[in-house]
């Protein structure tokens, strides 16, 4: 299987955990998808996985991220997933042995691999593809088992200890597996929380039946059936809203948003040279991110901060390929000067009976390669859908 592009449906074996208790910043520009192989450099930062030396897998990736203006930071799934198998060098019989990144969501044996990087261990082999163990312990056996065989510089000094230090940077991020500090550890905490949420009030927010955790470490889900988030609120990773739910104070979402019966969007920073000149007055730039299958596709804006000049005019529409208004009651929004236009979504094509990817039609006066020839301009459109 070919490197993905696109959020990937990742099955799991067990609810995935979030990392603890890193975050990490995301690589300069790139680009992460939602159910690919994380990994991370000596930085360290954040990438999607790949056969690249000097990377580390760290989990799944959560959710699919642009950090095209950069200064984003996310965690990873930890946790059994479902990767595909290399068609070249698979993965056969291997339970319990370690595999490789050959991409940033299939895996292979060791001859497939070039640097060695470790994506997990294997836990069983279907048709559908392989089960890796991507638990800290997972990692950390499959990492040890690799340098046993040479297929790492060394295996960890300390590992005689029982206490081996998964060394994921040099900045040294360690986990140490003593179960019985974690469970105190953990039980302190609810403590802390729970007396913190007494005194803020929070514990009058649902009535003595509803009184159950507001939010859950593992994918961060509130799970009151009626729940008051109040003041500043950051969730990191994927917020699950279902029931009555009210949001107050800063509520801050970034990267593409899915929720049960709540607001996305997808988003996409575009410069002249990311668009297609189709040699006459257009030109076009699909957004990467898809509107998920479902979803009722609401409206667009349109933030330009550098004019698409060239011509004499340029306007902007928001479609899908072979319908390029779609999305676009208003098309003559322009681009030529920086500014921010919009338009609600027709409402008889909005809703999207499958996965679609975005189109962004910007047409000129007269030739587009005039515009294309001038080499100046941006515009960062952002479509809103309810799912």
């Amino acid at each position: 299987m070919t490197i993905a592009t696109t959020n990937r449906d990742t099955k799991f074996m067990l609810e995935p955990l979030r990392s603890w208790p890193a975050e990490f910043t995301v690589l300069d520009t790139v680009e992460l998808f939602a159910g690919c192989m994380l990994a991370i450099d000596s930085t360290p930062e954040a990438q999607m996985a790949a056969d690249t030396a000097g990377l580390v897998v760290v989990g799944r990736c959560p959710v699919g991220l642009d950090n095209a203006d950069d200064g984003l930071v996310t965690n990873a799934d930890l946790g059994i997933f479902l990767y595909a198998n290399d068609g070249g060098n698979p993965v056969v019989d291997q339970v319990d042995d370690v595999c490789y990144v050959k991409d940033n969501q299939t895996v292979c044996a060791a001859a497939g691999s070039t640097n060695k990087i470790v994506a997990g261990l294997v836990v069983a082999v279907t048709s559908a593809g392989v089960w890796v163990d991507q638990t800290l312990k997972g990692l950390r056996e499959a990492k040890v088992l690799a340098a046993w065989r040479g297929q790492l510089a060394a295996a960890p000094a300390d590992l005689a200890e029982g206490q081996f230090f998964y060394d994921l940077t040099a900045h040294a991020m360690k986990y140490k597996d003593n179960v019985g500090i974690k469970v105190f550890q953990n039980i302190i905490l609810w403590f802390l929380v729970c007396a913190l949420a007494c005194l803020l009030g929070f514990a009058n927010s649902a009535t003595a039946a509803d009184r159950t955790p507001m939010v859950q470490t593992d994918a961060a889900k509130g799970t009151s059936a009626s729940a008051v988030l109040a003041d500043n609120v950051k969730v990191p990773g994927t917020l699950e809203v279902v029931g009555a739910t009210t949001l107050t104070g800063n509520v801050t979402m970034s990267g593409s948003v899915t929720a049960a019966g709540f607001i996305g969007r997808v988003s996409r920073t575009m410069a002249i040279a990311d668009f297609t000149d189709n040699t006459n007055a257009t030109g076009y730039c699909d957004i990467t991110a898809q509107i998920p299958a479902g979803a009722l596709v609401l409206g667009w804006k349109a933030v330009t901060t550098a004019g698409f000049a060239g011509d004499t005019t340029a306007v902007i529409s928001v479609g899908k390929a072979g319908a390029l208004t779609d999305f676009s009651t208003t098309t003559n929004g322009s681009v030529l000067t920086p500014g921010t236009v919009g338009s609600a979504s027709v409402l008889a094509t909005s809703f999207c009976a499958a996965a679609t990817t975005v189109r962004c039609t910007i047409t000129g006066g007269a030739d587009f390669t005039s515009i294309v020839t001038n080499a100046a301009g941006s515009v960062t459109v952002t479509v809103f859908y309810a799912y």
